[in-house]
């Protein structure tokens, strides 16, 4: 199992360019980018993805957001799932082009961009997963957390964030929105980027604590 993971992510890359994809990395000065608002860009789709949301499991006509969706690599995997919509916020239009003719060429159609700064995102009621690969410093973070807690009170669900590189994670915890859950470490090295962590909002326990 594990050859063959191995030979999935080495094969993805390659796969990707034959295809016409752009997945390539971008620096905070070439995307002109503020860097207390933004990280540089690096694609985390593929089959490490895939893998972390097969153990999560999403269930049919789920919705995700996917913040800081850079090119479009991680929504493109995200497609590949029952996934009734997948939103990519992006606060580069440059990105977001190149995302929009990706997802064109993979026939992707329950996918939409949105161009704003994460922390003004506050659409999020429709949502029951979030994707991060720490795609901007933690006051970002922290603003995006606090938004999700407002959509929580307005409808309490059960809510899941998956956080590649969980850099702020003493940020997404301190909010009070999540719990930690599983960890998943990928990659023949296992250095910390390649760690993904899942944190759950359980939204039975919220209404047993209102109530109590």
């Amino acid at each position: 199992m594990l050859i063959q993971g191995r030979w999935d992510e080495l094969w993805y890359p390659v796969q990707w360019r034959l295809r016409g994809y752009d997945f390539g990395s971008a620096g905070l000065e070439v995307l002109r980018l503020d860097p207390s608002r933004s990280n540089a860009h690096g694609n985390s789709g593929g089959p490490e993805l895939e893998r972390v949301l097969r153990a999560v499991g999403v269930e049919n006509g789920s919705r995700i957001v996917d913040f800081g969706s850079g090119k479009g690599g991680a929504v493109l995997t995200m497609c590949k799932f029952p996934f009734a919509e997948v939103v990519g916020v992006e606060l580069s239009r440059a990105l977001i082009s190149i995302a929009e003719g990706n997802c064109r060429r993979a026939r992707a159609r329950q996918v939409r961009f949105v161009e704003t700064d994460a922390a003004e995102f506050a659409d999020l009621d429709p949502f029951t997963h979030v994707y991060m690969y720490h795609p901007f410093p933690c006051a970002v973070v922290e603003r995006v957390c606090a938004n999700l807690q407002a959509s929580l009170t307005r409808r309490n669900r059960k809510l899941t964030l998956i956080y590649k590189n969980p850099v702020c994670e003493e940020t997404v915890l301190e909010s009070g929105v999540f719990r930690r859950g599983r960890d998943m470490r990928m990659g023949a090295g296992d250095p910390e980027s390649e760690r993904y962590r899942i944190y759950v909002h359980d939204a039975a326990k919220m209404q047993g604590e209102s109530e109590g």
